[in-house]
C-alpha cells in the first residue's frame, strides 16, 4: 500500500530512556510506498540501533522524500537516517536533511545513509547529508550494485574520532555520479570519498572538498590533493573539481559570493530532472553553483 506523510512528525521508541534493540522511524518492506514531504520528520530514536527510514522489499515499491528531515537518533551502537537492503524501487530524496547519530557514543557507527542495495535508481539532490557522531562516521556508504545520483548536496563527513568519510563505495559493481556537491570534511584526518573497490566508475564532476586528511582514497591511495587522483581504478568522468571553503548558513544557503559560486556545471548529462534547490528556486538562476543552495 501507500503512505503519504505532509508535515508529520514520526519518533520512534525509546524517548529519554534507551531501549535495547532497533527503533525505527518508519520501516518500509515488501512493495511499499512512501511519500515523506512537506517539513515532516523522521526520528528513529533512543535504542541500541536507531534508524530513522528503513527500507527493504522487493522492486514493486517507491521511496519519495521532498523537504523533510530524517535522523537516526541516539543509537548506542549504530545510527542510520536512511538505511536501505535488498531489491527495492526507486528512492528520490530532494532538499532534505539526513543525519545519523546526533548524541557522541564512543562505539557507535553513524551513516546518514546507508545503502545495500540493488537499486535503480537512488537519487539525492539539493539536500544537506551529515555523518553525525560517532568512532566511526559516513555521510553515505555504497555497495552492492547500487546505482546512485548525488546532484548539489552538501555532504558532511561528520565528526567520526576514529574514521570519518563523506561518501564510501564498499564493493565492485556501484555505479556513482556525483555532481555538483560540497563535501565538508570535519576532521583533519576526514576523507572526502574513499573507493574501496569499485568495478564501475564513479564519476566526480564539479564538487568541491574542504579540509580533510585525504580529498579522495582509491584503492588504498590517500590523495591530500586532486591533483594525480584520476583516472585510476574505479574513476570515470574527474572534472572541475575544486579544493575550496564556501560559506554556508545553518540552513546550508551558500554566500552571494564565494569559490562554490557559479561553479557547478548543468548535471543533465548524469540524471535529467526539474532541478530545484534547497530554499525550492528553480535551478540555475543563472549559473550553475556547487552545493545545494541556488544564488539568484
Amino acid at each position: 500500500g501507500r503512505v503519504v506523510l505532509n508535515s508529520t512528525d514520526v519518533v520512534g521508541a525509546g524517548g529519554t530512556a534507551a531501549q535495547t534493540g532497533t527503533a525505527y522511524g518508519i520501516n518500509v518492506s515488501g512493495n511499499g510506498q512512501l511519500t515523506v514531504q512537506n517539513a515532516s520528520s523522521l526520528l528513529g530514536g533512543n535504542a541500541t540501533t536507531a534508524i530513522g527510514l528503513n527500507v527493504t522489499g522487493s522492486s514493486g515499491g517507491f521511496i519519495d522524500v521532498t523537504s523533510s528531515s530524517i535522523v537516526g537518533g541516539d543509537g548506542s551502537e549504530y545510527c542510520y537516517g536512511v538505511k536501505v537492503f535488498g531489491l527495492v524501487g526507486p528512492i528520490t530524496i530532494k532538499r532534505s536533511t539526513l543525519e545519523g547519530c546526533t548524541t557522541y557514543v564512543a562505539l557507535a557507527l553513524s551513516y546518514a545513509i546507508f545503502n545495500d542495495t540493488r537499486i535503480n535508481p537512488f537519487v539525492v539532490t539539493s539536500s544537506a547529508i551529515l555523518g553525525g557522531k560517532g568512532s566511526q562516521t559516513m555521510g553515505m556508504y555504497l555497495q552492492n550494485g547500487v546505482s546512485t545520483d548525488m546532484i548539489n548536496n552538501y555532504i558532511h563527513s561528520g565528526s567520526g574520532t576514529d574514521y570519518a568519510t563523506g561518501i564510501y563505495v564498499d564493493s565492485s559493481g556501484v555505479d556513482a555520479d556525483i555532481v555538483n556537491n560540497y563535501f565538508d570534511l570535519a576532521t583533519g584526518t576526514a576523507r572526502g570519498i574513499t573507493i574501496h573497490t569499485a568495478s564501475a566508475p564513479v564519476d566526480l564532476v564539479h564538487n568541491s572538498f574542504f579540509s580533510g586528511g585525504c580529498k579522495l582514497v582509491v584503492g588504498n591511495v590517500c590523495f591530500a590533493t586532486l591533483a594525480g587522483a584520476c583516472p585510476g581504478p574505479g574513476c570515470g568522468d574527474f572534472v572541475g573539481n575544486i579544493e575550496s571553503y564556501c560559506s554556508f548558513t545553518p540552513t546550508h544557503a551558500l554566500a552571494t559570493s564565494g569559490a562554490c559560486n557559479s561553479a557547478g556545471t548543468n548535471p543533465a548529462a548524469y540524471y535529467s530532472t526539474t532541478f530545484v534547490d534547497i530554499d525550492g528556486q528553480a535551478r540555475p538562476q543563472n549559473t550553475w553553483e556547487i552545493g545545494p543552495d541556488e544564488v539568484p
